[in-house]
């Protein structure tokens, strides 16, 4: 998706046909989660306000279900862990899916894509990291990321119904790269303890100057805009993205989800970001 989506975000149509090329000719990976059944749960009569089930409460479950721990969903002599996952637990994985509905309207369907940022970004940020250890890149769901920013471009070019496939399918998808992962703990309350909302600038320079004045994004995409591997600036393009989306977010914005989220806000992205 992330080669067909650089056609309707950036107009490289050469990159669309790519994409479609490597749909075409690649295995279904994820024939054992994302099947009819899936698509099916979401045609299912109104779901009341109270049954909505957020993603992070979805997330809390799936850390407290045993049979996805680290270890069990897939070997971990395994290279690509998160193409194994789908095949040992991919049904499971598919019913803690279904939960996620959407409606077909325009206001739930952004409601739910902003989930997703979300979702991908506590994944990547506190998934990663782990007191006084460097921090952790998943490849696999820093794909996920670069992929969530990619869905609306993309979305425009669907009817609503199947805005609405494309995005369970990639929450599936997001499901199991975490687990395939090994599950990462989330040690949120460590993570905002000690990760800055205020990146540190190497020496004297303009850029300093102009991101202790002003957004530190601008000191954050300044120093990676320059590196030779795509995936980290794109992967620090995503949460500033977002940040700019849906910074305005209090704390506490979460604390009605199972998963704790006291303590989750605005500054999650650019500590993400840092």
């Amino acid at each position: 998706m992330i080669h067909f989506a650089h056609a309707p975000e950036f107009g490289i149509h050469r990159m669309a046909v790519e994409g479609l090329a490597q749909a075409a000719v690649h295995d279904a990976s994820l024939r054992n989660m994302i099947e009819r059944s899936l698509m099916e749960s979401n045609a299912k009569p109104e779901v009341m306000p109270s049954d909505r089930v957020h993603s992070f409460s979805i997330l809390s479950r799936i850390l407290m279900d045993d049979q996805l721990k680290a270890g069990a969903a897939c070997s971990k002599d395994t290279f690509v862990r998160s193409m194994e996952a789908p095949n040992n637990v991919g049904g499971i994985v598919r019913e803690y899916a279904s939960l996620w509905t959407i409606k077909e309207d325009e206001n739930d369907i952004q409601a739910r894509l902003e989930e997703l940022d979300w979702l991908v970004a506590l994944l990547f940020g506190v998934g990663g990291w782990k007191k006084n250890v460097p921090f952790r890149a998943h490849l696999y769901i820093a794909h996920m990321v670069t992929s969530c920013l990619f869905l609306p471009s993309v979305m425009l070019l669907l009817k609503p119904a199947h805005q609405i496939d494309l995005m369970r399918a990639c929450f599936a998808n997001v499901l199991v790269c975490f687990i395939g992962e090994g599950r990462p703990a989330l040690e949120v309350q460590g993570f905002f303890d000690s990760v800055t909302t205020k990146p540190t600038p190497k020496g004297d320079s303009d850029l300093a100057t102009k991101s202790i004045n002003g957004n530190p994004w601008y000191l954050i995409l300044a120093h990676v805009v320059h590196y030779q591997d795509e995936h980290l600036v794109k992967a620090v393009r995503a949460p500033s993205h977002s940040a700019s989306l849906y910074g305005t977010r209090p704390k506490g914005y979460f604390g009605h989800t199972e998963l704790r989220g006291e303590l989750m806000g605005r500054c999650l992205f650019v500590r993400r970001g840092c």
